[in-house]
């Protein structure tokens, strides 16, 4: 792990943290699924790699800490999507 993302990990608050984790082992297990799907022959390579890419992109971003510590408050509903927007700087 590289020194910024520590940082960042370090600046979240204990909730933070937690559905942190809690959404990265959501991702980690649909991208398991997508992977034994394959193996399987139930879908084909492409379309696995479309998911797991899917899904990882799902996952919050640790490069801009402020933005992430955002993120997840609105997606936690500790503030609303406006509020959110405006700590980004689309409105």
């Amino acid at each position: 792990m590289c020194k910024s993302d520590k940082k960042a990990l370090e600046e979240l608050s204990k909730e933070q943290l937690i559905y942190l984790i809690e959404q990265m082992d959501k991702s980690l297990c649909l991208i398991s699924e997508a992977c034994v799907e394959e193996s399987k022959w139930h879908i084909e390579s492409k379309d696995a790699v479309k998911k797991i890419r899917e899904y990882i992109y799902s996952m919050p971003s640790l490069t801009f800490p402020e933005e992430t510590k955002a993120y997840i408050d609105m997606k936690m509903g500790v503030i609303s999507v406006k509020k959110y927007r405006q700590i980004i700087g689309l409105e």
